[in-house]
């Protein structure tokens, strides 16, 4: 009887803060088992562990292939970028040779065939191994430490007169304009020189290829 009692008082507490929570809306938390708390707590770390898988063999494979393509588009543009740079420290060194030549013309009225001529000795650089005269015109030979596609290759500088009689330097195979004439004691031996004209400014080639 008395149990019965106890039962009865305890299912009208229940029932009362029931009551109670749905009209304060606060409710009291429910203590959860300890070992489902530890489950829930630990749970995150073993999904994480599962998404968090490495790169596959297939997916480095991809990576290295699109490297290797993007290297064989780059590293020749690259390497034309950087002979195109060292040919240029031929015209630099070439400017006061053709400078001396000219004085040296129109003191003489002919065209120097050496450089000792000039009073001026080899001119060396970082790319260029020498530079000389040799039929009338100025030739700037690659090398030191050039590419080696520039190693031993000759860029041609040859004087053409002017109807002004001012001197005109051809570079290479580069176009003339009309009424020019061959300096006098110089040769014009085109064959001499042969740096690649995809390499040259524009003024230095055929018809101004691009």
């Amino acid at each position: 009887m008395e149990n019965n009692k106890l039962l009865s008082k305890l299912t009208a507490g229940s029932e009362v803060r029931e009551d109670a929570e749905r009209r304060t809306g606060v409710y009291t938390p429910v203590q959860e088992d300890s070992s489902a708390a530890s489950t829930k707590q630990f749970a995150p770390c073993s999904e994480f562990g599962k998404k968090s898988k490495g790169f596959t063999l297939v997916e480095i494979m991809l990576v290295i292939a699109l490297i290797a393509v993007l290297m064989g588009f780059g590293l020749p543009s690259y390497q034309r970028y950087l002979q195109r740079t060292q040919i240029a420290e031929g015209f630099t060194l070439a400017t006061p040779i053709q400078m001396a030549f000219s004085e040296a013309f129109y003191e003489t009225g002919q065209a120097p065939m050496q450089l000792s001529a000039l009073g001026l000795t080899a001119a060396q650089g970082r790319y260029v191994h020498h530079i000389e005269i040799q039929q009338g015109a100025i030739h700037v030979v690659y090398g030191h430490q050039a590419n080696q596609a520039l190693a031993n290759k000759v860029l041609r500088f040859t004087p053409y007169l002017n109807p002004d009689q001012s001197l005109l330097w051809r570079c290479q195979s580069a176009d003339l304009p009309e009424n020019v004439t061959l300096l006098p004691g110089a040769r014009d031996e085109r064959s001499l020189s042969d740096v690649d004209d995809a390499l040259l400014p524009r003024t230095c080639r055929h018809d101004h290829q691009t």
